[in-house]
C-alpha cells in the first residue's frame, strides 16, 4: 500500500505524541493510555486493548516501535479485522444492545473532539436521512 506523505506526517505526529518518555518506542502503557484517551472521547471502552497491542506487536516485544506503528496504521487487513470492526462497534452500540441507533449515532458524534454536534436547524432531518440510507431492515 502506498501511503501520502501527509499520511506518514500524521502518523508520525501521533506516534511521537503517544511516545511519552520520547524512547522511540511505545510501551504498553503509553499506547494504552493513548487508547484510553481516544476511547474516551467516544465513550467507549479498552476492554480489547490487549488483543489490539498483540496485533500490532509484530516482534512480539511488548512495545511498539515506530516501524510496527507505520505498518498496522496503513495495513488495511490487520485494521480491518472482526476484532476492530467489533470495538468500533462497540463506540457506537452504546447501551449494548447489538444495535446502533439514532440516539446513539447522534451521541457519538455531538459527543466527539472534533467541536461538538452538528447545530443545525436541520439536524433531525439530517439524521432521519443518515438513518434511512444505512439501516437496511428499516428496524432503527
Amino acid at each position: 500500500m502506498t501511503t501520502k506523505s501527509a499520511d506518514l506526517e500524521e502518523l508520525k505526529a501521533i506516534f511521537l505524541k503517544l511516545d511519552v518518555n520520547k524512547d522511540g518506542l511505545l510501551s504498553h502503557d503509553e499506547l494504552k493510555q493513548g487508547m484510553e484517551t481516544v476511547a474516551n472521547a467516544f465513550g467507549a471502552d479498552v476492554s480489547d486493548f490487549e488483543e489490539v497491542m498483540l496485533s500490532i506487536d509484530a516482534d512480539g516485544s511488548g512495545e511498539i516501535d515506530y516501524q510496527e506503528f507505520i505498518t498496522a496504521a496503513s495495513n488495511k487487513s490487520k485494521l480491518i479485522n472482526k476484532q476492530n470492526l467489533d470495538l468500533a462497534f462497540k463506540v457506537f452500540d452504546q447501551d449494548g444492545d447489538g444495535q446502533i441507533s439514532k440516539a446513539e449515532l447522534m451521541k457519538v458524534f455531538s459527543n466527539n473532539t472534533m467541536g461538538g454536534g452538528f447545530g443545525t436547524a436541520d439536524e433531525d432531518e439530517l439524521w432521519k436521512f443518515i438513518m434511512d440510507d444505512v439501516d437496511e431492515d428499516g428496524d432503527n
